[in-house]
């Protein structure tokens, strides 16, 4: 059995003084209940415009939790990382001097709700790379406050991008190339939304290798954090590593799998616990769990973990707060 392996192990960056932090690794980490704070974590909105909700976001799994004002903040976090999207947006002034040693480039976000906790902030940025598994090129977040009557409100969020605009292009095309390799024959309406989501599961286990050398170095970090080998490519955490570069760790198939059911018009969301990655998935409006990862061993495709029940997925692991169904 394949060893489990944390999200994304990127370069995580501290802000001015004590009003910035880093992004831990697990939205689960964050929460000890549902998203829905037990106190009020935001306040009314700034000067910064609100992003209108047009209902784009309404099939997003991890957007649907949030309150109405984190689904506003949820907003401006998308139409940031769009605008940053058009052109290279150099965020180097933002990040301490430290960070300064050379040009960095990402979005900007300006919340239109102020925020007062830093697991808040985290929270945020993970719950939108949750959604949008296509945001592979996304290489962590930090995040700037101020204090007013000895209360700390964070009012900004800076994302890193780890490759250029024109990388992010010929990537993003390469990307879609893989999905449409994998998914062209199964558009038609000829297979049933089951029939599709066995095709797309064993397409994907035969595509992709497990990467044992990235799990390996990743476990090592986890238990020991002064560790630290930049030698993992970040890419084996998403779909683009997945489908592009054949080599992936469980949240690199969990993405995958996400963005190759959206092409088919399956609904699905990747979930997590505290150290391992798989899916949600909607099979004729009925929810079911489908773990790609432990299902690609090295000879044959199992079918162990697909579709399974909530009885049946956390009868082999934790559950993480984060992946409850919703009524």
């Amino acid at each position: 059995m394949k060893r489990i392996v944390a999200i994304l192990s990127i370069v995580a960056c501290l802000l001015c003084a004590n009003s910035c932090a880093v992004v831990p690794g697990r939205l689960s980490d964050l929460l000890d209940e549902p998203i829905h704070t037990t106190e009020p974590t935001s306040t009314s909105t700034t000067s910064e415009t609100v992003i209108p909700d047009d209902g784009q976001f309404d099939d997003c799994f991890y957007y649907g939790l949030l309150t109405d004002e984190q689904k506003e903040n949820y907003r401006a976090i998308d139409a940031a990382v769009k605008e940053a999207n058009e052109q290279d947006l150099d965020i180097t002034a933002y990040l301490p001097e430290e960070e300064q040693n050379g040009t960095v480039y990402g979005a900007r976000v300006r919340f239109p709700n102020r925020v007062t906790s830093e697991d808040e902030v985290e929270m945020l940025y993970r719950v939108y790379t949750y959604d949008h598994p296509a945001c592979f090129y996304v290489g962590g977040s930090c995040y700037r406050g101020f204090e007013i009557l000895g209360k700390t409100w964070y009012n900004e969020m800076y994302i890193r991008y780890y490759l250029l605009q024109a990388q992010r292009d010929e990537a993003e095309q390469e990307l879609q190339n893989a999905i449409e390799s994998l998914t062209a024959d199964l558009q038609g309406g000829e297979y049933s939304p089951f029939d599709m989501e066995r095709l797309l599961h064993d397409r994907l286990a035969e595509w992709c290798v497990y990467d044992e050398d990235a799990a390996a170095v990743i476990d090592r970090q986890r238990l020991d954090v002064s560790e630290i080998d930049d030698t993992v490519d970040p890419c084996c955490h998403t779909a683009y590593g997945t489908l592009c570069k054949k080599l992936a760790v469980c949240d690199g198939y969990s993405a995958a799998m996400t963005l190759l059911l959206d092409r088919v018009g399956i609904r699905s969301a990747p979930a997590y616990n505290d150290d391992h990655a798989w899916n949600l998935v909607w099979i004729d409006g009925e929810p079911y769990h489908l773990d790609v990862t432990w299902d690609d061993t090295e000879n044959v495709v199992r079918h162990s973990y697909f579709n399974l029940t909530d009885d049946e997925i956390y009868a082999t692991r934790e559950k993480g707060e984060i992946t409850a169904m919703p009524s």
